[in-house]
């Protein structure tokens, strides 16, 4: 509304209208009453100096009244200003409660439906409030970290629990699992909404948001093109399964990014032009089965690179193109037993890069076509971690 506009002193339009209109408005009633009781203008009641003086007293006691009443018209008006602010901050904050308290009870219940619903409504929420969006995008996640048992066998209702009962001497067990009928289809949404507020278009981007999806179960996902430019985005730990694990041109440019101990046994599991920056990316101890691992043309560029104790078993793992050109790059112990194994045109051009006790279906065959130019390379056997930063050799 346009009376509601403020000025640079906090006050509305209304406001200074108000008081100046109080002010001549005083003025005005101090002429009139003046004329009407002397039956004339006030500055012509009295002719000598000494009752020109009490005019001017008169005159001064007006104007010092309507400043008192400009006065409290202001304050007036401010208190309200503030009250309402306060009002609408706790209506603000009151129906962001009820929403996220009716998303997240969505989140929870027994029918795929509403589950799906329960993911858009958190979305929606994290969109219209900025300052909420990271608690918003914890709770999405962490529906991904939640345990995933599979689909029941078809026929079966929505809810199913299956018990199995074990008797060994004295003792006896019992073992029960909760199957959620389309579980997969909710977790695909999640995935597909922070995929879609991570791309360069998005309308509303959560890119400098953290991450956390440490032990996640994640099917047929992708984040192709998405950019994660928060402090920290961890997969520890993550289980990817399905046809495919695509991160194809996703940015990593936070802190830290973090695939150590993830397993990937998707069939198709592509970073091809994925770039790390930052300072840690970690694949230590990640497991790539499935038919084809592949990171042609990615750049990692963060101080520390990671993949000691990886384990490669893809029919075909390929760095083709690659470029380590941060200052350290780790493959210690990493095990490379695929039937092909290409490092193809790959870059090696940091301060250091370390093999020591990695093992290769055939190294010659794997590494004949890179490029290692650190000032240090290393086939030894692995250091402790405890000793980083490496010393140089003598």
């Amino acid at each position: 509304m346009p009376d509601e506009t403020t000025d640079a002193g906090g006050l509305s339009r209304a406001t200074v209208r108000t008081g100046v209109g109080l002010f001549f408005g005083a003025v005005a009633a101090w002429m009139v009453i003046s004329g009407l009781l002397a039956r004339k203008w006030p500055w012509q009641l009295y002719g000598d100096q000494a009752s020109q003086s009490d005019v001017l007293k008169l005159a001064l006691g007006v104007v010092a009244a309507g400043g008192a009443a400009i006065a409290l018209v202001v304050n007036y008006r401010r208190q309200q200003h503030l009250e309402r602010d306060d009002v609408g901050k706790r209506d603000q904050i009151r129906l962001f409660t009820e929403r996220f308290g009716a998303a997240a009870a969505q989140l929870g219940g027994d029918r795929p439906a509403v589950r799906l619903a329960g993911v858009y409504a958190m979305a929606a929420l994290a969109d219209e409030w900025s300052s909420r969006r990271q608690q918003c995008v914890d709770v999405l996640c962490g529906y991904l970290r939640l345990p995933y048992t599979g689909e029941p066998p078809p026929g079966h209702p929505e809810l199913v629990v299956e018990q199995r009962h074990y008797a060994g001497g004295t003792i006896q067990r019992t073992e029960t699992t909760t199957y959620q009928t389309g579980d997969i289809q909710v977790r695909q949404a999640i995935v597909d909404t922070i995929r879609q507020h991570l791309r360069a278009y998005a309308e509303q981007s959560w890119s400098d948001l953290t991450f956390d999806f440490t032990g996640a179960t994640l099917v047929n996902a992708s984040f192709s093109g998405a950019t994660f430019s928060g402090e920290r985005t961890w997969f520890d730990g993550a289980t990817f399964s399905g046809d495919y694990t695509l991160f194809t041109g996703a940015a990593f440019s936070g802190d830290r990014t973090w695939f150590a101990g993830a397993t990937f046994s998707s069939d198709r599991t592509w970073f091809d032009g994925a770039t790390f920056s930052g300072e840690d990316t970690v694949f230590e101890g990640a497991e790539f089965f499935g038919e084809d691992t592949m990171f042609d043309g990615a750049v990692f560029s963060s101080e520390q690179t990671w993949f000691a104790g990886a384990t490669f078993s893809s029919d075909s793992t390929s760095f083709a193109g690659a470029e380590f050109i941060g200052d350290y790059a780790w493959f210690d112990d990493a095990r490379f037993s695929g039937k092909h194994t290409s490092f193809d045109g790959a870059t090696f051009s940091g301060e250091f890069v370390s093999f020591r006790d990695s093992a290769f279906t055939d190294v010659d065959d794997a590494l004949h076509e890179a490029r290692i130019t650190p000032q240090e390379i290393r086939w030894g056997p692995v250091p402790s971690r405890s000793a980083w930063p490496p010393e140089s050799s003598a």
